[in-house]
């Protein structure tokens, strides 16, 4: 069984990419297995760092979002921000310094991606498709361990050097492993060798 990987359309050249200006972003639904309550959580633990949350209510679980905005909007580092425009939204991957996922569960995100491609370190709580995060050194997973979780995140904050290498190991995975030529090759592989 040969699994095709996404194709990833990179539109951002690297030289458009501002260094990094100290905010960290968190960007998805409102929805429970996401776990936003963690990045709050990290935000109230550093207090005197800029905390950015991109998140949107969800229908599904309006009730659950409300409670997360509620406390967001009790935590004075971080900025809770609605919703963005696609077409705006690398921006603030461009300017944050490091993104954090906090979802106990999903396939490979956009939004890692949209990190990776705007040369972001990745925080990850438990979402480490094929442990790519250690494989390729694009950032750290703490496989749901609290302690394990806040200490990366100290050495990213404290370390701008990490910071940059991780970014630029996950740009260079995604042009390698997700551009269009790189999938329709594969592509081509697999039908020939039928």
């Amino acid at each position: 069984k040969t699994v095709i990987k996404n194709i990833y359309p990179i539109t951002t050249k690297i030289s458009q990419f501002t260094k990094n200006q100290g905010f960290i972003v968190w960007v998805g639904r409102l929805v429970s297995f996401k776990k936003a309550e963690l990045y709050l959580e990290l935000a109230q633990k550093f207090p005197q760092e800029e905390f950015k949350m991109i998140a949107p209510l969800s229908d599904g679980e309006l009730e659950y979002g409300k409670q997360i905005q509620a406390k967001a909007k009790q935590t004075p580092n971080l900025e809770l921000i609605d919703f963005v425009s696609p077409n705006e939204i690398k921006s603030y991957y461009q300017q944050a310094k490091i993104y954090v996922t906090t979802s106990h569960m999903e396939g490979f995100s956009n939004t890692m991606m949209e990190a990776m491609e705007a040369q972001k370190p990745i925080l990850s709580w438990n979402v480490n498709p094929d442990k790519i995060l250690e494989t390729y050194k694009m950032g750290f997973c703490a496989y749901e361990n609290k302690t394990k979780f806040y200490d990366f995140f100290e050495q990213l904050k404290q370390n701008a050097v990490l910071c940059k290498t991780m970014g630029e190991a996950g740009r260079n995975y995604l042009e390698k492993e997700h551009s269009q030529e790189q999938i329709v090759n594969e592509f081509k592989k697999v039908l020939l060798s039928d």
